[in-house]
């Protein structure tokens, strides 16, 4: 398997496009044989996660789409990444209002926004 390496460009309006088609060519070889194996949508992250966190905003779109299945992929990674950001960790003392917590995920692959 080959690992494909990108600069990140951070939030310059100009270097948006550039981002884009980095994070497109990063993901296009992997995320297309899972789109054409069936999936309708892939929650990927653009470098490594805290595994608390991430399963905390994982559960909550499963639960979120499990009691309102007109909800889209969209919506549910948005009110995920809102409720993980208000929720606080038990065992240390801070919260998961940081960006980190929520901020490495896409969606791909959806239809339907």
């Amino acid at each position: 398997m080959k690992t494909v390496a990108f600069t990140p460009i951070y939030s310059e309006a100009e270097n948006i496009e550039k981002l884009l088609i980095q994070i497109y060519t990063a993901l296009s070889g992997l995320h297309r044989s899972f789109l054409y194996a069936g999936s309708e949508a892939l929650l990927v992250t653009h470098g490594p996660v805290a595994s608390a966190s991430a399963r905390l905003l994982v559960t909550d779109i499963v639960e979120r789409q499990a009691v309102d299945t007109k909800l889209s992929h969209a919506e549910a990674l948005r009110q995920s990444m809102l409720a993980v950001m208000e929720q606080k960790n038990t065992t240390a003392n801070f919260t998961y209002a940081h960006s980190l917590s929520r901020a490495p995920y896409a969606l791909v692959g959806v239809g339907e926004i």
